[in-house]
């Protein structure tokens, strides 16, 4: 591999950044109301989920929910209904999005014709729960939620989608841009020349 001059660092960084802008404008879109969610999706390991954290924590006064790994359709209508003004981040629940029950209370939770409220329920034999919803939905996979056949494609048009991806270059350029920091985990220490080495 050839080595990557400072000048291209440099300009692979930037290109990255632009990309976190739009992201960052999605986040905070959904944050102050004017959409109701949004999906970022990509390839794993390029920090996705970095950088909507990094957004929410950085969203003065977003109160925001961080979901991981799984969720069922009742317990995703639960966290609506015990926090139904914040932002709820969903991260690698996959599952989720391919049960007709989920996609039902996506929909409600994030659109409503004309602009009326955002009312969600969830009746059963012996239940009868219902919220109005006024926070925002973020979901962040792999997989392109419009491009997936299933219960998500009638929800898939209420999320604004982006794709967040490097090219191989960008890769490179921030993996050497991360190694010339220090390094510690658990107690180990791993120099700015040392990860450079390897990088």
């Amino acid at each position: 591999m050839k080595q990557m001059s400072a000048k291209e660092i440099a300009k692979y960084q930037s290109s990255i950044e632009s990309r976190r802008k739009i992201v960052m404008n999605g986040v905070e879109s959904v944050c102050k109301g004017f959409s109701t969610a949004l999906f970022v999706w990509g390839p794993g390991g390029l920090g996705k989920s970095h950088v909507l954290r990094e957004c929410l924590e950085g969203m003065n006064g977003a109160a925001w929910r961080h979901h991981t790994a799984h969720s069922t359709p009742k317990a995703l209508f639960l966290a609506l209904l015990n926090d139904p003004t914040a932002i709820h981040l969903y991260e690698d629940c996959e599952k989720i999005l391919k049960t007709d029950l989920s996609a039902s209370i996506l929909r409600a939770a994030c659109g409503a014709p004309d602009q009326r409220e955002r009312l969600i329920t969830y009746e059963t034999n012996s239940e009868s729960l219902k919220v109005k919803f006024t926070g925002g939905i973020i979901f962040a996979t792999n997989e392109n939620l419009s491009r997936t056949n299933g219960p998500m494609q009638a929800v898939a048009s209420r999320f604004r989608p982006i794709k967040w991806d490097m090219t191989l270059e960008e890769r490179i350029a921030c993996i050497l841009t991360i190694a010339k920091k220090d390094c510690v985990r658990n107690g180990v220490v791993i120099s700015s020349k040392e990860a450079i080495r390897v990088a």
